[in-house]
């Protein structure tokens, strides 16, 4: 009886991990979806208000990608996006947690991470994805590029700010990085 017991048991954990996995991952890219992000950055978000620490968050865009479906198609604009979301979980400490934010966007929280230290790590990200050297004849440097947008909660800024603001911020130096010559880093 306790043998057939601890295999229930067992099969019920198995079980309630897959189902975890298909509320909080996204399918393609096999990282946490949006609705898992908005978990994670109020967590993170309040740990960094109790204990007076920072946290860093970018927001990655593949350039140009929408050129990229229609010159190669959308089998292999699926297989760039599952690319460089595997390339970040590389580049990445064990710590930092990446999201598919929406489309072709990608969101990471760096927990105890300060601006300087955040620009750091996405002109990484930048360079690794750029090195990489997959064709995009439609972008105008002829291969696969990422422009990101970083912004920062740290100590002392604003007590009253919420996650929401530093999503932003990290949003509108997206835009401006976008609006820019592309595959750069820009912050607020």
């Amino acid at each position: 009886m306790m043998v057939l017991l601890e295999s229930k048991h067992a099969e019920l954990m198995d079980l309630n991990k897959q189902l975890n996995d298909l509320v909080n991952v996204d399918y393609l890219m096999q990282i946490g979806n949006r609705r898992f992000f908005h978990e994670r950055i109020e967590s993170t978000h309040q740990m960094a208000l109790r204990y007076n620490r920072y946290y860093s968050i970018i927001v990655c865009d593949l350039d140009n990608f929408k050129k990229y479906n229609d010159t190669y198609g959308h089998q292999k604009g699926d297989y760039i996006l599952l690319t460089v979301a595997n390339l970040f979980k590389t580049l990445l400490r064990k710590t930092d947690e990446i999201f598919r934010w929406g489309g072709e966007e990608i969101i990471i929280i760096l927990p105890e991470q300060a601006l300087s230290d955040a620009l750091v790590i996405a002109e990484s990200l930048r360079a690794e994805v750029e090195k990489i050297a997959i064709e995009h004849k439609g972008n105008d440097y002829q291969v696969v590029t990422i422009s990101c947008g970083v912004a920062s909660y740290f100590p002392g800024k604003k007590s009253d700010i919420g996650w929401d603001n530093v999503i932003k911020d990290a949003d509108d130096a997206l835009y401006r990085a976008k609006e820019g010559k592309r595959n750069t880093v820009y912050s607020v």
